[in-house]
């Protein structure tokens, strides 16, 4: 206790802190410090302020405090038993000056270790236990380099805690028991907690566990066995539990940034004589992104094997992976491409043997890889069946999908063969297929082959190097092009199906084009096209060295060139400008590189042609003479070519003159340009003196519309760099499309960066453009320039901007400032009438301005037309040439449409609204947006046909203008669906497809015109029509059926062919419509029916009774066919063809109006049942018609023989049979007598024995309406009437008839539905003994209801009654007819008796064409309206 006491002494603790660090220095050898010294109950001692040194005095250990804990038993008997050391801020440095040498630390190990009892320096020290709280310990190798990873060489940890256990046996062997330990790694590793037993000895390490955990990895480690035997080596087992490893952890011991993801792990190890056995190996990841299995051995880095059974990285890892790569961007895309990787393979190294395989499974294709390496040779393979490279690389529109076996075996670098072959290589997009390349090298030798069977490039090429390595390399290359199509294998958008062949020979030496000397010959080249070869024969190059320069020249049948001097092209445009520059070169000599000649002849373009894509050739001798002299400045050319046609246009007369030195230049340019009407010819000059250029250009067009003129200005420049440059612009004119324009005498003026524009006016009477102000990169300085009445369209002609139209007088003022820097542009500009695409659209008023931030030209504007507005903002962008327009339609005038209809359909009127955007390259520019269009009018010219759009949306997306929803309403307020589409090519190459959908639409609408037209009408329809075709080509195909009101007129008396009909017209409209006080002008309509458009119309017409078709037959007399009947028609025109029509057109009823011999006209009824058949030319169609005129009361006794026949009046049908065809037609009568009897019938027929004389008798029915008598005996009965009497008596009764017929014609509506007849006839007894006949028909009830009659008086004794009549009634039950219901009451009078008898009945009538029994019964399937009909034979019942 006094002990204890004494201790808490300063002064005893200041003693003992002596005593303890001379102890220390004693046993230890070094220099040591100790504050105090302070000794707890029974066994602990407390030391503060502790400091030791190492042996170079540097610190190795510096402690706030350390406590111990001493078992009392062993302070007096050795050893020393610490039971427990803590050390409280402790910084300990271990470090030592070379790999090789000792640790500052090794001292204390040594004192620990001595086993000599005869030192009296001996420290028998035994520690149990050591806990460290809040320390550092750093560990440095001096002559290591530093990393900015975590080192070992150099690390450092701070905030070091650790309790670790030690139990030393039998004095060699240690247990130790880490109980926990955490620390922080200087660069950024972090360890949470550790906990570890091991029991160590000189040949034994056994670690039953070791845990280890981050914040986010957590590894567990047991069974650590290893064994050290006599040889060093060490035998033994490890496992690793299943443990977490987070790539944040390893951050610090990378320097690639890791991704935040965390695998599972678990793996058994084998140690067997320091050989490394690792029987598995697995690595994972919780979303199982990633997957691996590996396996392998390991001795030495000469000896080792590694089999990887399965690695999975699926694409979520792979992108983290990516970024790993940060640094390198195409390496990070490559990664990401990738997506996902399937791997299998082994690696082997034995010594100087190694052998590897692999078999990679990706997205993107998969690998097979197969190396060897010996000591003295290397085999290598590697094979892909589909490896899409272009997506690998991010480079799909170069690369695609490969297959190839690539193989290489050699000894090193400069002694291998390889070999390639590609089964498919996929280039531009297109698959080369069968492609094998060879590459061997044997020492100072290079050979190289390649053979390719695609059947777009057929080729094979060697080419072997010589002298590899030396100043000199020689080249010899063979090669045999069998075919080459660079159209096909998308390497060119030209030679669209050409390619080419030649023989290929080059024999050359030297390592650059500088130094080339040999030739390079081709031959058989020869191009080819479908309906071409074109042989250009051989071509040589060859190049010589001559003296210091050499001598190039090029023949074959192209012609022929030269240079012939010292030439080196890389220097050859700045020695050129040296030259040119007035400025700066006025005898200042720069270099000799370029002092040459040259001249060219060419005698055949095609090789140009090819090249360029263009297409040019020349008639005479032209010539291209050249001479270039760097050392002297002088530049010397000289071309002349008489005549020449380029790109269709033919040029004459081009000459160019120029020469250059140090003191002066001139040239004169001039050439002859031929027009369609006239030429142009261009002169230009320029020429300079000392410090003054003169340049002037002429033109003159012979043309219609005058273009010439002449402008010429003055540049003086100075007499030093730096200076003024100074240019008078001469007061001078020019026509420019006939109107002539003043250029007043102006000043431009450049000066320290800055041009200075004065006074520069184009005028031309109200018309005026005028600039002044500076241009520059300065804020300040502003270019002004002022419009008034300038004509938009003519500037937009001249930058060829025709995508879309814009025109009007644009009056108004443009600011530009800051030109050379960052460009500021304001502009306030008015036009009185702005026109968008040929349509007027109102007044516009248009700013615009600069946007610095956006390097591009902001645009608002606003017009207005009455009461409606368009409103324009956007912006242009001259630096990517590129355009993006709003446009918010108001009521805007919807002419400017007219453009994206077909030529055939033009608005004369409408509004439309709605948002609508013009955007793109100025050369490509497209449409999006939606208009709403309303009150529009469109006409249809080839039709007729005027239509009206109430309200209906246009939709405009990319190429596409789309008509979804359209009504068409014609002029009687009948409508027709219609859909449809325009697509074009960027406002270019426009085609159209429109569908119509009509119900009782009004389609054609064209009544007779003076233009000798065969075809009118007009037509009412339902059914389909699809209308589609592109500039040049206009197609309809419609699928109708007519309906009422429908009326087609064909012109059979025209004489031309059908080859030429013109079914329908197109004419050139410049016609005008006034539409709300503003006059429409319809600029655009375009004769579309010309040689270059070509138009095919494609009908199948489902004609019903409904339409009426009529045939004029002889426009002269009048003679026309009226008919309604049935058909399936098919008609094809083609303008540049012909005019085709297919199918049969049944006859339901019809009229016949004929004049013959200019004497007779009548009214034939055409009889159901006739037919016209087309097949082919609408002319020769083949005609089975019978029309029939009834005389209505005809007296039979004027044909009989003796009054063999009863002497009254009965209907008579003169019958006309019409066959042959529309051009020759085949006319022969007939004769019925339908209310008399079977006799009667025979003894009239008997009587009209031959067709001459049924032709007489019914020219004379039809003349004068009774039959023919026939004088038998040449004698005539007192008691006949006379033929005069006869003739009297028909002609009183057909004026009657016509009389009659006139005044109910007159009676309200009755459109031919009534007919009526009459007869008067006389007796022997004159007036007193007379008949009188008369005949009615009629139709009702829309001609179902068909009434026929005769009501007669006789005044004759000898018959019954003195009244007689007949009369008929029929009601079609159905349309077509073939069911009727029949009344009828008949009189028959026979010629044997004076009776006379009647006959009433009805019923039920049906009629039915067949041609077999079976047709019957059943009614046959309608044919296909597409094929032509077959005219067949009837049956009737």
């Amino acid at each position: 206790m006094l002990l204890l006491f004494l201790s808490d002494l300063p002064f005893v603790q200041h003693r003992l802190a002596r005593t303890f660090s001379h102890t220390i220095i004693e046993k230890l050898g070094t220099e040591a410090n100790i504050d105090n010294v302070q000794i707890g109950l029974f066994n602990s001692i407390i030391l503060t302020g502790v400091e030791i040194k190492d042996k170079n005095n540097g610190k190795l250990l510096k402690a706030n405090k350390i406590s111990a804990k001493i078992k009392l038993r062993s302070l007096f008997i050795s050893p020393l038993t610490i039971r427990t050391v803590e050390l409280y801020g402790a910084n300990i440095n271990l470090t030592k000056e070379k790999d090789n040498s000792d640790y500052n630390f090794q001292f204390i190990i040594d004192s620990l270790s001595q086993k000599d009892n005869r030192s009296s320096k001996k420290l028998d020290l035994n520690i149990k236990s050591i806990i460290l709280n809040r320390c550092y310990i750093s560990h440095n190798i001096q002559d290591k380099p530093y990393k900015n990873v975590f080192d070992f060489n150099h690390t450092a940890f701070k905030d070091v805690n650790a309790s670790i256990g030690f139990k030393i046996i039998n004095g060699d062997s240690v247990d130790i028991k880490v109980r926990n330990i955490a620390f922080s790694e200087k660069n950024g590793f972090k360890l949470k907690h550790g906990y570890a037993n091991a029991s160590i000895n000189k040949n034994t390490y056994k670690i039953p566990i070791i845990q280890l955990e981050t914040k986010a990895s957590y590894i567990i480690a047991e069974n650590i066995n290893f064994v050290k035997n006599k040889k060093q080596r060490f035998s033994g087992t490890a496992t690793i539990k299943p443990s977490t490893i987070s790539l944040r952890d390893i951050q610090p011991f990378v320097s690639t940034k890791m991704p935040d993801v965390v695998f599972s792990l678990n793996a058994s190890l084998r140690l067997n004589d320091n050989k490394l056995k690792i029987p598995n190996l697995a690595v994972s990841e919780k979303s199982r992104n990633v997957e691996l299995q590996v396996k392998g051995e390991y001795s030495n880095a000469q000896d080792f094997n590694v089999d990887v059974k399965k690695l999975n990285i699926k694409s979520p890892l792979l992108d983290n992976i990516s970024g790993m790569f940060q640094t390198d961007k195409t390496l990070t895309q490559i990664i990401k491409n990738i997506n996902r990787v399937d791997l299998q393979g082994y690696v082997r190294k034995h010594y100087s043997s190694l052998t590897a395989k692999a078999n990679v499974k990706t997205y993107t294709g998969d690998i097979l890889i197969d190396a060897k390496i010996e000591r003295d040779k290397t085999n290598v393979s590697i094979a892909s069946s589909n490896l899409n490279i272009g997506k690998i690389l991010s480079k799909e529109d170069l690369l695609g999908n490969t297959s190839f076996v690539a193989k290489a075996n050699g000894v090193n670098i400069k002694d291998f063969a390889s070999s390639i072959k590609f089964s498919n290589l996929t280039l531009k997009k297109y698959d080369y297929r069968n492609i094998t390349a060879e590459l061997e090298r044997k020492n100072n030798e290079l050979a190289f082959t390649i053979n390719s069977l695609d059947s777009n490039a057929y080729l094979k090429a060697k080419v072997d190097v010589k002298e590899l390595e030396s100043n000199k390399p020689q080249y010899y290359i063979d090669a045999a092009i069998k075919k080459f199509a660079p159209h096909a294998l998308n390497l060119s958008k030209g030679y669209s199906a050409t390619d080419f062949s030649a023989l290929l020979k080059v024999n050359f030496s030297g390592k650059d084009f500088k130094n080339f000397d040999g030739d390079i010959k081709v031959s058989d080249l020869q191009i080819s096209k479908p309906d071409t070869a074109i042989n250009i024969g051989n071509l040589s190059l060859s190049s010589r060295n001559k003296g210091k320069g050499r001598l190039v020249s090029a023949n074959g049948n192209f012609g022929e060139a030269e240079i012939n001097g010292k030439f080196n092209f890389e220097y050859l445009a700045r020695d050129f400008l040296d030259i040119i520059n007035p400025m700066d070169n006025h005898g200042k000599r720069y270099s000799d590189e370029n002092v040459f000649d040259f001249n060219v002849h060419l005698k055949d373009a095609t090789i140009i042609n090819l090249l360029a894509n263009t297409s040019m050739s020349f008639i005479g001798k032209n010539f291209l003479y050249g001479h270039i002299d760097s050392y002297n400045n002088i530049f010397q050319i000289e071309a002349s070519v008489p005549k020449m046609i380029y790109n269709g246009g033919e040029y004459s007369d081009v000459g160019l003159f120029c020469r250059s030195d140090s003191n002066n230049t001139s040239m004169r340019f001039h050439a002859s340009k031929k027009l369609q009407e006239g030429k142009l010819e261009i002169e230009s000059t320029v020429g300079t003196k000392g410090y003054n250029l003169e340049n002037s250009i002429a033109w003159n067009s012979t043309a219609e519309h005058k273009n010439s003129g002449e402008i010429s200005q003055t540049i003086t420049f100075p007499s030093s760099s730096g200076g003024r440059i100074e240019s008078v612009i001469h007061p001078s004119s020019f026509i420019f499309d006939d109107a002539t324009w003043n250029i007043s005498k102006s000043n431009i003026t450049y000066e320290k960066g800055k041009l200075y524009v004065s006074g520069l006016k184009f005028n031309h009477g109200e018309n005026e453009l005028a600039m002044d102000g500076v241009v520059s990169k300065f804020n300040d300085d502003s270019l002004q320039v002022g419009l008034r009445n300038i004509r938009i369209q003519k500037i937009l002609d001249l930058v060829s901007f025709d995508d879309v139209q814009f025109d009007g007088e644009a009056t108004g003022h443009i600011n530009i400032s800051s030109a050379l820097g960052t460009p500021r542009v304001n502009a306030s500009v008015n036009v009185d009438d702005f026109i968008f695409n040929h349509a007027h659209m109102g007044f516009l008023n248009l700013s615009s301005h600069w946007n610095n931030k956006s390097q591009k030209i902001d645009i608002a504007a606003l017009i207005r037309d009455n009461a409606y507005s368009t409103t324009i903002n956007g912006y242009l962008s001259p630096s990517e040439d590129y355009i993006d327009l709003n446009f918010g339609a108001n009521g805007t005038n919807a002419l400017f449409l007219n453009d994206f209809f077909p030529d055939a359909m033009q608005l004369s009127e409408g509004r439309t609204s709605g948002r609508l955007r013009l955007f793109g390259d100025l050369h490509a520019m497209n449409l999006e947006g939606t208009q709403i269009v309303s009150g529009l009018k469109l006409g249809i010219e080839p039709l007729g046909t005027k239509y009206e759009i109430k309200s209906d949306t246009v939709q405009f997306t990319n190429n596409l203008i789309s008509f979804p929803s359209f009504k068409l309403y014609d002029t009687y307020g009948n409508y027709s669906n219609m859909t449809g589409s325009v697509k074009h090519r960027d406002l270019h190459d426009f085609s159209y497809n429109i569908n119509l959908e009509p119900h009782n639409f009004l389609a054609y609408d064209r009544m007779q015109e003076d233009d000798g037209s065969s075809f009118w009408g007009a037509a009412f329809v339902n059914g389909q029509i699809h209308v589609y075709g592109s500039p040049g080509n206009f197609t309809t195909d419609a699928n109708v059926t007519p309906q009422k009101k429908t009326i087609f007129v064909y012109n059979a008396d025209q004489p031309e062919s059908t080859d030429n009909v013109e079914l329908l017209r197109f004419r050139n409209a410049d016609a005008t419509k006034n539409t709300n006080d503003s006059t429409v002008q319809i600029e655009k309509q375009e004769e579309i029916n010309d040689v270059g458009t070509d138009i095919r119309l494609n009908f199948n017409l489902n004609i019903t009774p409904d339409a009426e078709l009529r045939v004029i037959m002889d426009d002269k007399a009048g003679n026309i066919i009226s008919t309604h009947g049935r058909g399936n028609i098919n008609a094809h025109f083609y303008n540049k063809g012909s005019f085709e029509m297919f199918g049969v057109y049944g006859i339901n009823d019809g009229t016949y109006k004929i004049k013959l011999q200019d004497l007779i006209q009548k009214n034939f009824i055409l009889r159901d049942g006739g037919r016209i058949s087309f097949n082919g030319n609408p002319l020769a169609c083949a005609l089975n018609l019978q029309a029939v005129y009834t005389i209505p009361a005809v007296s039979l006794a004027g044909i009989s023989v003796q009054g063999s026949l009863r002497d009254n009046s009965v209907p008579v049908n003169c019958v006309m049979n019409i066959t042959g065809n529309a051009l020759q037609p085949r006319l022969n009568f007939d004769i019925d007598l339908p209310s008399v009897s079977a006799d009667q019938k025979q003894m009239v027929r008997s009587l009209i024995a031959t067709p001459e004389d049924m032709n007489m008798q019914a020219m004379y029915l039809l003349s004068v309406g009774r039959f023919y008598t026939y004088n038998y005996d040449m004698a005539v009965s007192p008691q006949s009437p006379s033929q005069t009497s006869l003739a009297m008596n028909s002609f009183l009764s057909s004026t009657l008839s016509s009389n009659i017929n006139n005044f109910l014609q007159n009676i309200g509506e009755n459109n031919g539905n009534w007919s009526f007849g009459t007869n008067l006839a006389t007796g022997n007894d004159g007036w007193n003994d007379m008949d009188v006949e008369g005949m009615f028909t009629g139709r009702l009830f829309k001609g179902r209801l068909l009434i026929d009659g005769n009501l007669g008086y006789r005044d004759k004794s000898a018959y019954n009654s003195n009244f007689v009549g007949d009369f008929s009634a029929r009601y079609l039950l159905n349309s077509r007819g073939t069911i009727q219901l029949k009344a009828y009451n008949e009189s028959n009078d026979r010629y044997f008796t004076k009776s006379t008898l009647t006959t009433q009945g009805g019923g039920i009538v049906f009629k039915r064409d067949f041609n077999n029994i079976k047709e019957l019964f059943h009614s046959s399937k309608r044919k296909n309206s597409q094929k032509r009909h077959k005219e067949n034979s009837k049956g009737h019942k």
